[in-house]
């Protein structure tokens, strides 16, 4: 069943708000997407998100990536 959003009336116009918080949503969605697109796979969907990247990646942000990488490893044991 769908819940509806909450709204409040703004004059003639409603403004919905969503049910659910942002983050939960984003990882709710990016695991359907890596599930359907990438079959589980979190290392392919990095790599597309990495190949369709317009910019060049600067050291801080390769450098929280790799902790981020690194923390990983360390729950996985």
């Amino acid at each position: 069943m769908r819940r509806a959003g909450r709204y409040r009336e703004d004059g003639p116009r409603y403004a919905y708000f969503p049910v659910r918080p942002t983050d939960q949503a984003r990882d709710d969605v990016l695991a359907h997407v890596v599930q359907t697109y990438f079959s589980g796979s979190a290392e392919q969907a990095v790599n597309a998100l990495l190949r369709m990247s317009d910019t060049k990646l600067s050291d801080a942000e390769l450098n929280r990536l790799r902790e981020k990488i690194r923390r990983a490893r360390q729950t996985e044991r």
